[in-house]
């Protein structure tokens, strides 16, 4: 029964007798995501990189914080949501913190300098106390295995990493 398929979107103007062209012909199979075939804003251009070359093996960090920094550039605001909110969080935090200190505040743009100056941020800054008045330590509640997971950038410093058997005796869940 062809005659009671629909056509192409492409094809739909010219089947009701209107003019070619009306509808959007959008493109299919591998040329669809071609690069070539579109424009990317000038603050865009460093995510959409990362977003090519996304690996779907681990996650790429640099996403999330170069998405960050475009929609800051924009104006806009940053939100962290984690599950409870509290270890990965500040992880994050104190990553996004170190890297406004130097984008904002003429610290230095370095990766090193942003890495360095998080790990002191999460050894002796607020998100510390927050592991304390959690679990009665100054401590984040990973163990080492968790750790050893998490992206380098993401990393506590180790002082501040209970050993296996206190993050399940002291577990804050």
């Amino acid at each position: 029964v062809e005659g009671d398929a629909e056509p192409p979107l492409g094809d739909q103007a010219e089947a009701e007798g209107g003019e070619e062209g009306v509808f959007c012909n959008v493109p299919e199979g591998p040329e669809a995501l071609d690069p070539l075939d579109y424009q990317i804003h000038p603050l865009c251009e460093t995510l959409h990189k990362y977003v090519l070359n996304e690996s779907f093996k681990e996650k790429n960090v640099e996403i999330l914080e170069e998405a960050a920094r475009v929609v800051c550039m924009l104006g806009g605001g940053y939100t962290i949501f984690c599950k409870s909110g509290k270890d990965r969080t500040a992880m994050a935090a104190t990553l996004y913190e170190s890297k406004a200190l130097g984008e904002y505040h003429g610290c230095g743009s370095s990766s090193d300098r942003a890495y360095a100056d998080a790990t002191l941020l999460r050894g002796h800054g607020t998100r510390i106390d927050i592991g304390n008045k959690n679990i009665g330590a100054y401590k984040y509640s990973f163990n080492p295995l968790q750790v050893s997971y998490l992206p380098p950038e993401w990393k506590p410093p180790a002082a501040t990493v209970q050993g296996f058997v206190t993050s399940i005796i002291k577990r804050d869940s």
